[in-house]
């Protein structure tokens, strides 16, 4: 997990767990440590996985009819993923001092790379959502091509295989080592015993270029491309229709997600850049924007779900269908054949004659589409038709 390790320098040597806390924490440094790494990460752990299970039920309904809703529960798979991993790598084995005694050393680096893997392709999964976003902005009339459901679940497919692939040298980096303060042997990373060159290629620069940096800086510029391409739509509103209206809120939705990605992914990108510089381990300022900078990486991966509810009402809709509450629905009568339509003028009887509730309703419907002015061609009353199915 890189970046995101909820600070091992404190948590594996917490007070909590009865061992030995370096000398250059405080108290007042300890109790933010045990507030940050093992209180708040464990609320976002548990709020975390409901709401990504709850997005995950919800986005399913639509994975047949759109290429994002693929993208987005695929994203929500990886969050859960993640958190789910994270929470008995760090919270159980370093937070509250229950020690995996695996001899073999193979249950935490096996753990610690599927974690790692889920946060990849979680980084790579919001840059694919955000290009077949700017796909759809910028050629609405090929997006039927381009951007499909099929070609998503490729792209998800292709994305889980290639970040299994690039995280494989992180199960080289484990040794076991004797613990620190307790009478046993655990697993613990040691990349550098792994040379220069892999430190400097794999743990520097493919780093910042794959997971940290690339991604953060390919999406502020897909954000200012989507926000533009907003700001353009809403000065030509006169044409809009109801599949226009949906895909600008869908990227009103994308620009939220992304700057939430990047305003909680920069501060672990800043402290790794810290790192590589050799800033001072024992400075009071890195264990608390080390315990800042995980958290904001653990809450990026629980709060989707919020923006989904604040800013798409069709997963709004959806959730209100799969909690078993369907949404009110405007009703749209389908138009008569011309025998059937000459009922619309004989307003006296439908007044007069006793009718169930089902024919009530067709009568008052039929009432209505008779307030027409004179003169109006069959034409005319088939545009009208067509302009209320997307009211």
């Amino acid at each position: 997990m890189n970046s995101s390790n909820i600070s091992l320098l404190a948590l594996n040597d917490s007070e909590v767990n009865g061992s030995c806390l370096a000398d250059h924490f405080n108290a007042f440094e300890k109790r933010f440590i045990l507030l940050t790494d093992v209180i708040l990460s464990s609320l976002i752990f548990v709020m975390g996985l409901v709401l990504n299970s709850l997005s995950v039920l919800v986005l399913k309904r639509d994975i047949g009819k759109s290429s994002m809703s693929v993208l987005l529960l695929a994203l929500s798979t990886f969050d859960t993923v993640f958190i789910g991993l994270s929470a008995p790598y760090i919270v159980v084995y370093m937070g509250l001092g229950v020690l995996v005694r695996d001899s073999a050393g193979v249950a935490l680096p096996a753990v610690w790379y599927l974690g790692s893997a889920a946060r990849t392709a979680r980084n790579w999964i919001i840059l694919i959502v955000a290009l077949d976003r700017y796909t759809v902005v910028q050629n609405p009339f090929m997006s039927g091509r381009r951007s499909n459901p099929r070609r998503s679940r490729i792209y998800c497919i292709s994305v889980s295989a290639a970040s299994l692939l690039y995280n494989l040298p992180l199960l080289l980096e484990y040794t076991v080592v004797p613990h620190r303060c307790l009478p046993l042997n655990v697993s613990q990373a040691q990349p550098e015993r792994l040379g220069q060159v892999y430190m400097l290629v794999y743990k520097k620069l493919m780093h910042f270029i794959f997971l940290s940096l690339g991604p953060v800086l390919w999406l502020l510029v897909f954000n200012a491309l989507l926000i533009r391409s907003l700001l353009v739509a809403s000065r030509i509103r006169a044409t809009i229709t109801r599949e226009a209206t949906r895909r600008t809120e869908d990227t009103k939705m994308l620009v939220v997600i992304i700057a939430v990605f990047v305003a909680t992914e920069l501060p672990g990108a800043v402290w790794q850049l810290l790192l590589d510089t050799n800033f001072e381990k024992g400075n009071w300022f890195y264990s608390y924007f080390y315990s800042i900078g995980s958290l904001l990486t653990l809450l990026n991966s629980a709060v989707n779900f919020f923006i989904y509810c604040v800013w798409s009402a069709n997963f709004r809709r959806n959730m209100a269908l799969a909690l078993g509450r369907p949404p009110r629905r405007k009703k749209f009568q389908q138009p008569k054949p011309a025998a059937q339509r000459s009922l619309r003028f004989q307003t006296d009887e439908i007044r007069l004659e006793p009718m169930n509730n089902r024919k009530t309703e067709e009568a008052a419907d039929e009432v209505e589409l008779s307030d027409e002015p004179l003169g109006v061609t069959e034409e005319q009353k088939r545009r009208q038709l067509l302009l209320m199915r997307f009211e």
